[in-house]
C-alpha cells in the first residue's frame, strides 16, 4: 500500500513540471511575436512617417528621412536597407508616384506617394 501512495505522487510531480515547462514555453513563444509584431509595425510607422515627411515638409531625401524617424523608435540600433523607387527618373517632378520600401531582417514595410507641387 505504501508503493502505491509513492507512485501517485510522483505523477502528480510529473504532471505538474510538464504542465510548468509547456506553460513557459508557450509564454515565450507569446512574447516573440509581441516583439516580432512590435517591430513591424515601428518599420511601418517609420515608413509612413518619412514619406510623409519627405512630401509635406520637402525633406532632403528619403533616406535621410528613414534615418530621423529611426533613431526614435527601438530599432535605432538595426541595419535598415531602404530602396526608393519613383515612375520616372526625377523623384521631385509634380505627379511623380514614389515608393519606399525599408526591409529590415525578415520584416518589410512600404509606403508610396504622390509629388505635388
Amino acid at each position: 500500500m505504501k508503493r502505491l501512495s509513492s507512485d501517485q505522487g510522483n505523477a502528480l510531480l510529473e504532471g505538474v513540471g510538464f504542465a510548468a515547462i509547456a506553460f513557459g514555453l508557450l509564454m515565450t513563444l507569446g512574447l516573440n511575436v509581441l516583439t516580432l509584431e512590435r517591430d513591424e509595425l515601428t518599420l511601418m510607422s517609420i515608413a509612413r512617417n518619412s514619406m510623409r515627411a519627405f512630401l509635406l515638409q520637402d525633406a532632403e531625401d528619403l533616406e535621410s528621412a528613414v534615418a530621423m524617424f529611426q533613431e526614435q523608435t527601438t530599432l535605432a540600433n538595426d541595419a535598415l536597407d531602404v530602396r526608393v523607387r519613383c515612375e520616372r527618373q526625377d523623384c521631385r517632378t509634380r505627379g511623380n508616384l514614389i515608393w519606399l520600401e525599408i526591409h529590415s531582417d525578415d520584416l518589410v514595410a512600404s509606403a508610396f506617394g504622390v509629388i505635388g507641387e
